[in-house]
């Protein structure tokens, strides 16, 4: 909890910082991988791992400076995450496909659904948000089952005691992945997160959506295009945004900042797919490949 709060302070501050001051801050990751789309990122271990639109993943340990593209890899990615000791990569086209090397080599998995949109790990189960709805898997991403949600789903979460997806017939609430599910906001969502008793959501229209107990929703951002998504770390809140670069808030969703972290001419236009946060460091996967900037520019050796 203390590295946390430590560096919601250095973001504080780096977010706080005159925009001259970190303008060039940004810089490309981009060594052995070029300019391309980068669709995903992860931490793994000691290992970046990355997945982009038409070239297959990439890793790089944290020490190197050049990414080693993976032989006959996956393509397109839409999600990627850790199951266990599993790697699993979803495509927008072939399914799933998971890794027990560290990403070195990939197997297709056994699931009834070829377009896959999001994955999610909530430590019980592995679940994936595809065109024919939400898919369970119990053995770390290799063979998958249907579940009640039978929409088009973007965006998945576990709050509490329920379930959330965002599908292309709006929000939804379940109790259960085999129960029955609750449209709760007439929307597509693309995202959601959530802290303290605050929900947030963001849409396929480029707006923001906060919810309180006991609250009503409430717009609290629009940009017109569409957010990606929203990401947060002691409750400071970051959103990718399409060509509009990142976007964040520090002050759980009212007010939000337009070409935070100081930007430069690229990252205030990018187009982001994804965000993370390693140790000082934030990476930006880009239509024009993976940007970092150094969240302790700010402080004072």
């Amino acid at each position: 909890m203390k590295s946390k709060r430590v560096l919601a302070v250095l973001i504080l501050l780096t977010i706080s910082a005159l925009p001259g001051m970190i303008n060039s801050q940004w810089s490309a990751d981009t060594l052995g991988m070029g300019k391309i789309t980068a669709n995903r990122l992860i931490l793994f271990g000691n290992t970046l791992i990355t997945g982009t639109q038409d070239s297959g993943i990439f890793i790089r340990a944290n020490y190197e400076e050049k990414w080693k593209s993976i032989y006959n890899s996956p393509k397109e990615i839409r999600g990627l995450v850790i199951s266990g000791n599993n790697l699993v990569a979803g495509t927008s086209n072939d399914g799933i496909f998971y890794s027990t090397n560290s990403g070195l080599n990939w197997k297709p998995s056994v699931i009834n659904a070829k377009v896959i949109i999001t994955v999610f790990d909530n430590k019980t189960n592995l679940l994936a948000g595809t065109k024919n709805g939400i898919f369970r898997s119990s053995d770390n991403g290799i063979t998958w089952s249907e579940t009640s949600m039978k929409n088009v789903t973007y965006s998945i979460a576990e709050i509490g005691m329920n379930y959330y997806a965002g599908t292309n017939k709006g929000l939804h609430i379940a109790s259960s992945l085999t129960g029955q599910w609750t449209k709760i906001f007439d929307r597509t969502t693309n995202s959601i997160i959530a802290f303290n008793d605050t929900i947030l959501i963001a849409n396929n229209d480029g707006t923001i959506w906060r919810k309180r107990s006991n609250e009503n929703w409430i717009e609290v951002y629009s940009l017109g295009r569409d957010i990606y998504k929203l990401f947060n770390i002691s409750n400071i809140v970051f959103a990718g945004t399409y060509v509009n670069g990142i976007i964040c808030s520090t002050d759980y969703g009212i007010n939000w900042q337009e070409s935070c972290l100081g930007q430069d001419t690229y990252m205030k236009k990018a187009l982001v797919w994804d965000i993370l946060i390693s140790g000082t460091k934030l990476y930006a996967c880009t239509g024009g490949g993976i940007y970092k900037t150094d969240l302790r520019f700010c402080i004072e050796p």
